[in-house]
């Protein structure tokens, strides 16, 4: 019985999905009993390691986790360079989170260039955003995902409010017209433990 559950969750495409030459990637669903799924990590999360978090936007209306892995690997930054990717439905399922290898081996992200780049990614959780906040909004499912991730995170790793960084804090790309509500999610982030 034990094989079977656990060979049909490996083909659940919903659970996992297989990159060529990659490790699998496992998809977090917020109706897990707590936040089993999220912090079920190979390697223990050391406290104290995480110091911020970094929300990114892909640049694209569509793609996945597993697009953007092949892109990182093609460009020589390895694996997928985020910890989290959030799906917009064009790609992978609405809302759905992604959890990386890094996450998941507790490997700092590949996700930042230039200056600061390298303290980024030793010391900050990368999220991905499938989209372009140019032309397009985050989905409902997305915004609502992202809060919820950021917020776990947060609370489980003592990171403050003023250590979450959103796409128009770092994205130079960004117009003064952009599609991130930036008020409404910095109003539901948490802030630091007294």
């Amino acid at each position: 019985m034990t094989l079977a559950s656990g060979l049909l969750l490996m083909l659940d495409p919903a659970s996992s999905e297989r990159w060529p030459d990659g490790p699998a990637l496992w998809h977090i669903h917020r109706s897990s009993p707590g936040d089993q799924a999220l912090f079920s990590t190979d390697r223990q999360i050391r406290s104290g390691h995480w110091r911020a978090v970094i929300v990114h936007q892909s640049g694209s209306l569509a793609g996945s986790a597993a697009s953007i892995d092949a892109a990182h690997r093609r460009i020589g930054r390895g694996p997928l360079g985020y910890h989290f990717v959030i799906h917009n439905g064009r790609g992978g399922p609405d809302g759905q989170i992604a959890r990386g290898p890094r996450w998941r081996h507790q490997d700092h992200g590949g996700h930042s260039v230039g200056p600061g780049g390298s303290w980024i990614n030793q010391n900050a959780i990368g999220i991905c955003l499938i989209g372009d906040l140019n032309r397009k909004p985050l989905s409902d499912a997305q915004l609502d995902q992202l809060v919820w991730l950021v917020q776990r995170l947060q609370e489980r790793l003592g990171i403050g409010a003023s250590a979450v960084y959103l796409p128009p804090d770092l994205d130079q790309r960004l117009s003064a017209q952009h599609h991130f509500p930036t008020q409404s999610v910095r109003a539901q982030l948490l802030a630091p433990a007294p």
